[in-house]
């Protein structure tokens, strides 16, 4: 007989979920036990990111599941997506969220490419394989056509284990308590459920169920205390809420399956509850998989809505009564060079090691802050940041209104974007928002390049083009591939001075620190060389340039690697480094020795908007001067 013409159920379903949250919780906990990268605290977070992710996948579709198909069709997808969180999170040490989304749907095709390795593939086969196996056993074993009320029962013991994993995460991390103390208590708290949820509720009598539900009110009242700040505190009170009704409706299961119908609506409100945390705006729990995914892709949607839409409603700062004034240069030409990945500890002339800037620190004049802070670490929040108003604490206001580009082309300015990234097309992100200021977007990179790595030497030629146009005014935006990973694929054979390096479509941990580290500081070589080409390139023109890089970088450092984890510090420590030709030092003297004298202090992002106008010599309404780096 086929498993899905099964007739009767032969184990108990919360039997059978208990087993599998038991096997879940010491699966994953017995990986931390072994290979040494899983002794990384963020490592060992993916671990139980993965246990709670497959227990709560099975969780809403014991709840939810009418039909077998829906089962046997519903959990594998759900698996693999806790999965390719869980190995983001292993490998690179980011929780996706809707930065993380957006950034692995807005890559390119060489991009995407470069995260799809062979052990991602196998874990997501893997957890697919795992998936049908759990459906096809519990279809065969466990499936009769069951009520909601008697679904949320059956679902209670995974419910209890991953509020109480997803608790015990928070405390200790939230704590000055060591995490390695977690997995001591986590065969506690397993095993703790488990008894509790074998323990028949006739056995407590009535003033067991009386404890139960006064217990149940106190923790309402502290949970309401902390005005839903905290979070866990919301899970906890739902856990108990639901352990207290599954105690009062098992306890009338004898009796009637519809003694317990008016109880149903206490499952439905604490299924509800539990899942707020993660689906409220601003408050997303990593820990509620796979629910925290799919309001990833939600928050991400949502955020390209709202860029799409600020675009018709923007705000045009040219129009402010007294945005700004005009300048006295008739001839100018403004370069913002934006960076990708460069961290600015690994440059030479910032005090690094390795001679990785030879030609940075040979230029006569160039003023670097070696201090400086990004605005985020996701080049979709960061570029928009910083060429707007926008600040690390209100990045959304770079989709309110324009950006310096405007305001240079509001004075005559002919401005260009010219960008080694891929072509944007007719989709509206937030990095496109700014781009399409600009009166040129120039990509000179191929589709069939972007198979073989874009270099940015491929900047040079239409810059130079851009540069012999008629116009005497000029400011163009140079958005560089820079350091992004793969770090071989950023720079050419020629650039390839510390060795060995790590090669091949893989992982950055999977490589040795110090071939990552050998390959990183020679993209930094290599945009050393493409910096100092469009110094050179500027000639005697009346110039001023800055460069700045969108983030930083981690390394290895605490098992971190590549960006997106904003509490990473090396992912937002960034090089910005100002420079002038001849002509304009000569008719600004005051603006690069005021550059100098604040080149120790700590900078951000939030400076770039008000100092590139400012130092270009506007002032006016939109300028805050406090924020101008040339201002004296």
């Amino acid at each position: 007989m086929s498993i899905f013409h099964t007739a009767r159920a032969t184990v108990a379903p919360r039997h059978f979920a208990l087993a599998l949250a038991v096997c879940f919780t010491f699966i994953f906990y017995g990986l931390a036990l072994f290979p040494v990268e899983w002794s990384l605290a963020h490592s060992r977070h993916a671990a139980w990111s993965l246990t709670i992710g497959f227990s709560n996948t099975l969780l809403i579709f014991l709840c939810l599941a009418n039909s077998r198909w829906s089962f046997v069709l519903g959990v594998p997808p759900l698996l693999v997506a806790c999965t390719l969180g869980g190995y983001v999170q292993w490998r690179w040490g980011v929780v996706i969220d809707s930065n993380v989304m957006g950034a692995l749907l807005e890559a390119d095709s060489y991009e995407t490419k470069t995260f799809l390795t062979w052990d991602m593939w196998l874990l997501l086969l893997g957890s697919a394989a795992v998936g049908i196996a759990i459906s096809a056993l519990y279809v065969k074993w466990c499936w009769y056509r069951q009520s909601w009320v008697r679904g949320f029962q059956h679902a209670y013991i995974l419910f209890a284990l991953a509020v109480a994993l997803a608790f015990a995460t928070h405390q200790f991390e939230g704590s000055e308590t060591d995490f390695d103390d977690m997995f001591e208590w986590a065969p506690a708290i397993v095993m703790g459920a488990a008894l509790f949820f074998f323990v028949k509720p006739s056995h407590l009598g009535w003033v067991g169920r009386t404890a139960v539900w006064v217990g149940l009110v106190a923790m309402g009242l502290l949970a309401l205390s902390y005005a839903g700040s905290q979070e866990t505190l919301w899970m906890v009170l739902c856990a108990g809420g639901l352990m207290g009704a599954w105690s009062v409706c098992s306890a009338r299961d004898k009796l009637s399956e519809k003694g317990c119908a008016h109880v149903s609506a206490a499952h439905t409100l604490g299924m509800a509850v539990l899942l707020m945390p993660a689906l409220i705006d601003g408050v997303m729990s990593d820990t509620l998989w796979p629910v925290n995914l799919v309001a990833a892709a939600a928050a991400h949607v949502d955020d390209l809505y709202y860029v799409s839409q600020a675009r018709k409603t923007k705000l045009d700062l040219t129009t402010l009564n007294g945005a700004a004034a005009d300048i006295p240069d008739k001839q100018l030409v403004v370069v913002l060079v934006v960076g990708e990945s460069a961290r600015a500890d690994h440059f030479g002339l910032n005090g690094y090691a390795r001679a990785t800037t030879p030609r940075l620190a040979a230029t006569p004049g160039l003023v670097s802050f070696s201090n400086a802070r990004s605005c985020a670490s996701a080049t979709r929040i960061s570029v928009p940041c910083l060429l707007t108003r926008a600040t690390e604490l209100d990045s959304k206001r770079s989709s309110d209104e324009t950006s310096l580009i405007s305001m240079f082309r509001r004075f005559g300015f002919d401005t260009a974007w010219i960008s080694t990234n891929q072509i944007y097309g007719t989709y509206d992100t937030p990095v496109t928002a700014v781009a399409n200021e600009a009166q040129r977007q120039i990509f000179p990179i191929t589709m069939q390049n972007f198979q073989h790595g874009a270099l940015d030497e491929e900047l040079l030629e239409p810059f130079r083009k851009f540069l012999a146009r008629p116009s005497p005014r000029k400011l163009v935006v140079l958005h560089q591939r820079g350091s992004h990973w793969h770090y071989h694929d950023r720079y050419p054979p020629a650039f390839q001075k510390f060795t060995p390096t790590c090669h091949g479509n893989t992982s950055p941990s999977a490589c040795k620190v110090t071939q990552l580290i050998n390959g990183y500081d020679n993209s930094i070589l290599y945009t050393d060389h493409v910096l100092g080409s469009v110094i050179g390139a500027l000639g005697e023109q009346n110039a001023l340039f800055l460069y700045t890089s969108d983030h930083g970088q981690s390394l290895g450092e605490d098992g971190y690697f590549t960006h997106g984890a904003p509490e990473r510090l090396e992912q937002r420590h960034v090089p910005m480094m100002w420079w002038a030709s001849d002509s304009f030092r000569q008719q600004h003297p005051a603006v690069m020795s005021t550059l100098l004298t604040k080149r120790r202090q700590p900078v951000s992002h939030d400076h770039v908007f008000h100092s590139v106008l400012g130092c270009a010599g506007f002032h006016g309404s939109v300028i805050d001067e406090s924020m101008n780096l040339c201002a004296p």
